[in-house]
């Protein structure tokens, strides 16, 4: 398995990503049926640089 090396600033980013308080929330249908839409793919970008598996 291929592992992406950490930023630089991955401390700073993750207590960022944690101020948005998004991860661990409960299911929305618009987010689940996207989800769904992108059940076949390999991996689900978030933006340019990060791909994530998917869920």
């Amino acid at each position: 398995m291929l592992t992406a090396q950490l930023p630089s600033n991955e401390e700073e980013r993750l207590k960022e990503l944690l101020e948005y308080r998004i991860l661990d929330t409960m299911s929305e249908s618009a987010y689940d049926e996207l989800s769904h839409l992108d059940a076949g793919a390999k991996f689900r970008s978030i933006d340019a640089r990060q791909k994530f598996p998917p869920s």
